[in-house]
């Protein structure tokens, strides 16, 4: 869905009260924080921030419509369609998806903790299955084959790529850069690591 275009200024302030309100997730529990703490913590005053949001709840919504909109985006300003000429992977869109993720790490990873943010995991995970369905039809429609039920493939496509960046950012703490994230990622889904573990293991007996 196209945002409309919106004043710098505009831009600006909501950014700064959205990053006030990562930074205090960090130190308090989502219900413990009030638009106070926001206020002060993003020096704007009560009616400003009134002027952008509802409620903290909106607050809330935005910031995960917007965080997850402008990662679907890094993916599609990227993305080649499937062509004749075209049947390569879209590795340079995952990396951007990836690299994205890595400049808002911070945000992710209060996010992904479902302690702080429970919604924030299954609205991530809705938008990535729905986008994936649609890209899964497309190769559909440019006559690929997949010997998969796409429910089923879109469904491990939105949860692995949920889980590489839970681990990457919670159990690494963002060791690793976004291009190697990807090319792991990439090679699990183009290859069956644990079908070959399995085979040498069956040699090997």
């Amino acid at each position: 869905m196209q945002r409309r275009k919106l004043d710098r200024r505009v831009v600006r302030t909501r950014k700064a009260i959205k990053d006030a309100f990562i930074a205090l997730l960090y130190e308090k529990d989502l219900s413990d924080i009030t638009i106070t703490d926001i206020v002060d913590c993003s020096d704007v005053n009560r009616s400003t921030f009134y002027a952008h949001f509802h409620d903290k709840e909106n607050l809330i919504d935005c910031l995960v419509d917007e965080l997850i909109a402008d990662l679907i985006a890094s993916y599609q300003t990227t993305y080649q369609p499937f062509t004749k000429q075209n049947r390569g992977f879209p590795t340079r869109a995952i990396e951007a998806m990836f690299e994205f993720v890595s400049e808002h790490a911070d945000t992710f990873k209060i996010l992904l903790n479902t302690m702080k943010v429970p919604q924030f995991t299954p609205i991530l995970y809705a938008s990535l299955y729905k986008y994936a369905v649609e890209q899964i039809n497309e190769l559909r429609g440019a006559e690929y084959d997949l010997n998969v039920h796409y429910g089923f493939y879109a469904n491990y496509l939105a949860s692995t790529f949920i889980s590489f960046i839970h681990y990457w950012l919670m159990n690494k703490d963002r060791k690793y850069k976004p291009e190697y994230i990807a090319e792991e990622y990439m090679k699990v889904l183009l290859s069956n690591p644990l079908s070959s573990y399995m085979r040498g293991r069956a040699v090997s007996k």
